[in-house]
């Protein structure tokens, strides 16, 4: 089974619209197993999406598809992320909490 990069990455809430999905991938800021492709590229299960985000690169995997936009909770079973794009992501979080913006 294959599904659209730009819908399933709606669905599985990575971006709020899958407009704002297909910017994203039309601007390069994400790629599935490590190639540009464009917003309409049928992605597979077992496919390594890198998403581009808040300053760090998230790393996934697909594990599933879904017709529709779920709950959050229902929406991480469909990937997996791997743990050194966890590292990476909980690393950036604490840099932003010790770094304040000026007023």
């Amino acid at each position: 089974m294959n599904q659209r990069l730009d819908k399933w990455l709606w669905v599985a809430r990575f971006f709020k619209t899958r407009s704002l999905a297909q910017q994203a991938i039309l601007s390069h800021k994400v790629r599935v197993n490590a190639q540009i492709v464009k917003p309409a590229y049928n992605i597979k299960i077992n496919d390594f999406i890198e998403i581009a985000q808040k300053n760090c690169m998230q790393q996934i995997k697909v594990l599933a598809f879904h017709a529709q936009r779920q709950k959050a909770s229902l929406a991480q079973l469909l990937y997996e992320e791997t743990s050194q794009s966890i590292q990476e992501r909980e690393k950036a979080q604490q840099i932003q909490q010790l770094t304040k913006e000026p007023a």
